[in-house]
Formats: structure tokens, C-alpha cells, sequence
């Protein structure tokens, strides 16, 4: 037993280093692990299986052993993925998916071995416009983001983003400026959120409410921002997919019940029974099907496009969720050219990501 225990706190600490060197504490954001040789800092925000407690709570030396043994692969996970290339595959990810579902909006017939990326929408627009408003503000500000909203080009708009943006530019603050509605605008776009703040859980979910309320401001399209957000920075931290689910749910269920419970059984439901609209409870359940039951980046979108609707969007979060998990190197060679445009702002807010988070 003596030296099984001496073993146990060998163990404890290695994966207590190695947490250290993954995630730095935010502002108050620790836990403190106590009756070792000192204490044991861990950061609160980064895995929620030890936020059941609170934040600056001391835990005994057995629930800090077991919570650390449990969790031991997600941090294997998130220390071997290579860090950048999680960025850069959400990135691409999303604006290939994107592409590949744009000419298949609402077509179920089609040639598998024509599918190649033809041309980003609306979706990658906005998607780049809060990633550049974060590089530009370091933290959100949603004064930036609906200044920069104000100057797409994009002949592809959403109808709620459209009207949302006609109030901005009438000189409506971006406080009142939201259109009471549940599209799926606000929760297209918000992924540099997920990915730039993902040290920090709580951060996230707060930024992708101030985001979505920019153009946004139906229950359902908050909690679909939330939920992808939240998607995306519990893969780039390692969660597993069950991990990320409960987690998702758990936080969206606070702004909308129907999009946490579809969320829920996205991987066991087909996409008709989902749905496929422009609707935030459709589009994202959809998304997380696609994400779900699928093993690579080239069948996560091709489930995407088959299921018809709203493809382009879809396709794109879908794909970025499965770029995150899986790292650009795994998305095909002969549709990664069409990224390399955007690639560096991928490595920019990955830069910003290290910085702030320490």
C-alpha cells in the first residue's frame, strides 16, 4: 500500500505539471488542491469536470487523485494534437465546409465525385469579421464588431442579419439593434470566440451572448451561439465527444430547453428528423449530427450536404467542429488549397489565444 500511495503521488504530480504547462489560470480563475508537499494550483477554467465545485475551493488529496487519473487522456489529447494546427484546422474546416455545401443549398441530388469547394458565403464573411475584431480588441468588444459588421459586402445575407444591420447603420445601438428572431446567424460565426477564449469556459459563453445579441436576440439563436462556442473550445481543450456534449447542453439549456434537448439526441436522430431550416434549432443540432457520426473530415461533410436544407452552414460548422478535433493535416489534400488564404489569421488568433491565457 505504502508503495502503491508513493506511486499515486508520483502520478499526481507529473499530470499536475502537465496541466500547468497546458492551461494558465485566468484572473481568479484557480483551484486550490491541498495536503500535498505544498499546494497544487490547477486552473478552474479549464476542464469542467472539477467545476462542480467552486472555483477557489480546497479538495481533499483523494478527489484531486481521481479527478486527475480520470482525466489524464484528455490531457495527453490536448498536449499531442499540436495546438496550432487545431486552430488553423477549425479555420479551414469551417470555410471549406462552407464552400462544398454553398451550391448544394437545398439540393439532395447530386455527384459525390464532383464535391469540391466553389465559393465561401456570408457565413465565412462574418465568421472572419469577429475574428478580426477580436485580433484587433484582444477581448471582445461588441462596439468593434458591430462597426466592422456594418461594412460586409456580401450579397448573401441572412434576413435577420440584414435587418439587423440596416438599424446599425441608422445609427441604432448595437444594444437595440438585435432583431428578435431565431435564424442561425449568430451561431455561424462565432467560432474564433470558442477558440480565442477557450482557457476560460465562462468567457466563452458570456462572448457568444454579446456577439449574437449584435444581430440576434430569439432565445434559441443565443443558445445555438453558446453551443457552438462552447463546442469549440471543449475539442480544442480535449473533452471527448460525450464530454462536449454534456457540457454544451448544460450551459445552452440556461437561454433555450428545445435546443439543449436536440443537442442531445443530435447523434442518435437522422437529420430529417432534426430538421435542416435556417433556424438555429435546426442548423446546429444538424451540425453536431454530422459532427457525431462521422470519423473524418471528408465524411462529416458529405453527411452535411446529403442532408439538404441549409447545407453551406452545416457544412461549415460541422466542419469546423471536425477540423478542431482532428487538425488541419486531416482535412484532404486536394481541398485544403482552397484555405490557405486564411490560414494566417488562424496562426494570428492562436498567438492571442497564448498570450492572453497565461
Amino acid at each position: 500500500m505504502k508503495r502503491r500511495s508513493k506511486m499515486m503521488r508520483k502520478r499526481l504530480k507529473q499530470i499536475s505539471a502537465r496541466i500547468a504547462n497546458l492551461q494558465a489560470s485566468h484572473e481568479n480563475g484557480r483551484i486550490r488542491f491541498a495536503n500535498f508537499s505544498g499546494l497544487i494550483f490547477l486552473p478552474a477554467c479549464s476542464f469542467r469536470a472539477l467545476q462542480e465545485g467552486q472555483e477557489g475551493q480546497i479538495i481533499t488529496k483523494a478527489a484531486a487523485t481521481q479527478w486527475c487519473i480520470r482525466n489524464e487522456n484528455r490531457f495527453n489529447s490536448v498536449q499531442s494534437s499540436k495546438p496550432m494546427e487545431k486552430f488553423k484546422g477549425a479555420f479551414a474546416g469551417f470555410v471549406i465546409g462552407d464552400a462544398i455545401g454553398m451550391p448544394y443549398e437545398g439540393i439532395t441530388e447530386f455527384s459525390e465525385h464532383k464535391i469540391r469547394p466553389i465559393e465561401t458565403t456570408d457565413d465565412t464573411e462574418q465568421m472572419l469579421i469577429l475574428a478580426e475584431s477580436i485580433l484587433s480588441t484582444t477581448y471582445f468588444s461588441p462596439e468593434d464588431f458591430a462597426f466592422r459588421l456594418c461594412r460586409m459586402k456580401s450579397p448573401r445575407i441572412g434576413p435577420t442579419t440584414a435587418e439587423a444591420l440596416k438599424r446599425l447603420r441608422s445609427g441604432v445601438p448595437w444594444r437595440e439593434a438585435g432583431i428578435d428572431s431565431n435564424t442561425c446567424g449568430a451561431a455561424m460565426r462565432v467560432m474564433p470566440i470558442g477558440l480565442a477564449y477557450s482557457f476560460n469556459l465562462s468567457l466563452v459563453e458570456s462572448y457568444a451572448v454579446a456577439q449574437a445579441v449584435v444581430t440576434h436576440r430569439g432565445k434559441a439563436a443565443i443558445a445555438g451561439s453558446v453551443a457552438v462556442a462552447i463546442a469549440f473550445a471543449c475539442l480544442y481543450n480535449g473533452y471527448t465527444a460525450e464530454e462536449m456534449l454534456k457540457e454544451v447542453c448544460r450551459r445552452c439549456r440556461e437561454y433555450d430547453d428545445l435546443m439543449a434537448e436536440k443537442i442531445k439526441i443530435s447523434g442518435e436522430r437522422s437529420l430529417k428528423e432534426l430538421g435542416t431550416s435556417i433556424l438555429s434549432t435546426d442548423v446546429v443540432p444538424a451540425a453536431f449530427h454530422c459532427f457525431l457520426n462521422s470519423s473524418s473530415y471528408e465524411e462529416c461533410v458529405m453527411m452535411a450536404i446529403k442532408g439538404g436544407g441549409d447545407v453551406d452552414t452545416i457544412a461549415a460548422i460541422a466542419g469546423g467542429l471536425k477540423g478542431v478535433e482532428l487538425g488541419y493535416s486531416e482535412i484532404p489534400d486536394e481541398w485544403r488549397g482552397f484555405a490557405y488564404s486564411i490560414l494566417q489569421i488562424a496562426e494570428d488568433l492562436y498567438s492571442l489565444y497564448l498570450k492572453i491565457s497565461k
